[in-house]
């Protein structure tokens, strides 16, 4: 996913929070930045693609998310593993929404309003190749794509709810399981 960061747990092994290093700010909101460009190729998007990035957005979901992973070291005495952690991710980016397509080409299509939901689908599925072995980010059923993107963008999450889900979608049976179903 992403390089070794400042040690975390010298950073916030008290209850006392110590904000992430800006170093570590400005290496994630690039590998976020890096990871939506991927996801903008893959989605079929023209490489002219015009949009904006809501830099404050990102900062705040990077200090949310380190936030969430000092509470369950501190909390739980336990370190999340990467699904976890890129369920945060996008948890808080379906808050934020620091991505907007300005490209009048998708004016006020689902390519354009719904670009968050779908980079925040993308950014787990990514993980769940990374850390299953699954060799295609195209796992996931196009119409259950779909009922993602609508939930996200419609019913409500909880940060746990995020997580679940997403350890859910990891699970080899998830695909057995519902074959044909979805």
């Amino acid at each position: 996913m992403r390089g070794q960061m400042t040690n975390d747990e010298e950073r916030n092994g008290s209850l006392e929070y110590s904000d992430i290093p800006r170093e570590d700010v400005v290496e994630l909101i690039d590998w976020l930045c890096e990871s939506f460009d991927r996801f903008a190729l893959i989605y079929g998007y023209p490489s002219d693609l015009k949009f904006h990035v809501i830099y404050e957005s990102l900062v705040e979901v990077v200090r949310r998310v380190d936030k969430r992973k000092a509470y369950y070291r501190c909390f739980h005495s336990m370190l999340i593993n990467e699904r976890k952690e890129i369920s945060l991710y996008a948890y808080w980016i379906l808050k934020f929404h620091p991505f907007t397509v300005t490209d009048e080409r998708f004016a006020d299509g689902p390519r354009a309003t719904l670009v968050n939901e779908s980079f925040a689908i993308f950014l787990i599925a990514s993980a769940i190749c990374q850390t299953s072995g699954k060799d295609d980010i195209k796992f996931i059923r196009e119409n259950y794509v779909e009922k993602l993107q609508y939930s996200f963008r419609y019913r409500c999450f909880t940060i746990d709810s995020m997580m679940l889900l997403v350890e859910t979608m990891n699970t080899e049976s998830f695909g057995s399981q519902f074959e044909g179903r979805l």
